[in-house]
């Protein structure tokens, strides 16, 4: 799950033609970050939502990639100014308790989405990777 970080300041800054400039900016820019494959989809308002057929590392590691360059590609307003743009990113995976669960999946990902709008935003959080490294055995 991905979410448009500070968009209710970009609407209220910008006003809300500029706030649909940046979504649709999103859009474009998530539907051309994964393969042909995967299955971008907007939930409502600043949500976003990607389906990827990736292990759980390298989705984290795609999704971070995507977030940092959206971030370099700023949306050109009208008026030749430019609005930065930055997400916030949850990933649930297969491999983790939810399994195959499509509920269960968008729960996982949802709260590791709160968990990176908590820890400042602007990030990628897998909290089954964080619990496996947690459980990992010492060496």
């Amino acid at each position: 799950m991905i979410d448009v970080d500070h968009f209710k300041a970009i609407n209220d800054n910008n006003g809300h033609e500029v706030g649909d400039q940046v979504i649709r900016h999103v859009s474009k820019f998530l539907a051309g970050a994964g393969r042909s494959t995967d299955l971008v989809g907007r939930l409502g308002g600043d949500e976003f939502i990607i389906l990827l057929q990736n292990p759980r590392e390298r989705a984290v590691q795609m999704l971070d990639r995507t977030r940092q360059q959206l971030q370099v590609s700023p949306l050109r307003k009208d008026d030749g100014g430019v609005v930065e743009v930055e997400l916030s990113v949850g990933v649930g995976s297969t491999a983790g308790t939810s399994g195959y669960d499509l509920e269960s999946l968008m729960a996982a990902a949802d709260g590791a989405l709160y968990v990176a709008k908590d820890r400042g935003r602007h990030q990628v959080v897998c909290l089954e990777m964080e619990d496996t490294q947690l459980q990992a055995p010492f060496v």
